[in-house]
């Protein structure tokens, strides 16, 4: 399990902040224990974008499932990968006042999942166009 190592009694062991500031947590963000927030991460993301992989290891097979349902695993393998690119680098738009991540990687998700979808169609549509026969057109 990553995150703050704990001691028997479930405080914190002392040592270097997992968060990168003072008292486990980021400056603005409602933390829970330790500062181990998707909020958290986001906003240590802004300093240290290494912290980013903190959302992707959290929620990134949430979202794959997700994904998968609906457009297979191949496809939805592309889809997580652009999801997360895409929170990436709207990370300093992340309402950090909300902890949890997976409403908005799960919107950013729909979104890449009904450009698929389009696009998708209108390849469809082109490639019927250019095989239907003379007579038809």
């Amino acid at each position: 399990m990553t995150g703050t190592p704990q001691q028997a009694s479930g405080s914190p062991v002392p040592g270097p902040d997992p968060a990168g500031e003072a008292g486990g947590r980021c400056a603005g963000a409602e933390a829970g224990v330790g500062g181990d927030t998707d909020a958290a991460a986001v906003l240590a993301s802004l300093q240290r974008p290494e912290r980013f992989a903190r959302l992707f290891d959290r929620h990134a097979p949430e979202i794959h499932r997700y994904l998968a349902r609906r457009v297979g695993a191949t496809v939805a393998d592309d889809l997580v990968a652009q999801t997360f690119l895409v929170a990436f680098e709207r990370r300093a738009a992340f309402d950090t006042s909300r902890e949890d991540a997976r409403p908005w990687l799960f919107d950013i998700a729909t979104r890449l999942l009904r450009r698929y979808h389009r696009d998708r169609g209108a390849a469809i549509a082109r490639s019927a166009r250019r095989t239907a026969p003379a007579a038809s057109r």
